[in-house]
């Protein structure tokens, strides 16, 4: 598709399967879970979820509009700043969680073994 000159097709199909498989795949599959065997409880899911979830929504924020700025056209100065944008979100999530059971090296506010010197 892209080949033909329709790259806004063929980002459009990447977005929506991406979205697709996130919210109806992964979704349904933990709904039946949960049906099933009862609440699924794991150590990713206890710690603070809202940094990652807002790095997320910001991404997305800035996605819509460098699209609709730049009319839809995936520029190379696009395409690298969102993988810089992209790079920086895997790195703060490795950051701040906590791996192999090691305490995360950024404590956000609110996370279990946070102080903020009171």
């Amino acid at each position: 598709v892209a080949r033909k000159g329709e790259g806004d097709m063929a980002i459009a199909n990447v977005l929506g399967s991406n979205i697709f498989n996130i919210f109806v795949c992964l979704g349904f599959s933990w709904m039946l879970w949960n049906i099933a065997e009862g609440p699924y409880e794991a150590n990713a899911l206890k710690g603070n979820l809202w940094f990652p979830i807002m790095i997320v929504l910001v991404y997305s924020c800035f996605l819509l509009i460098a699209f609709i700025v730049s009319r839809w056209r995936l520029t190379k100065k696009l395409g690298f700043s969102l993988i810089f944008l992209h790079m920086t979100f895997i790195a703060l999530t490795l950051l701040t969680n906590s791996i192999g059971g090691k305490k995360p090296i950024l404590l956000l506010p609110n996370t279990p073994g946070w102080s903020d010197g009171r």
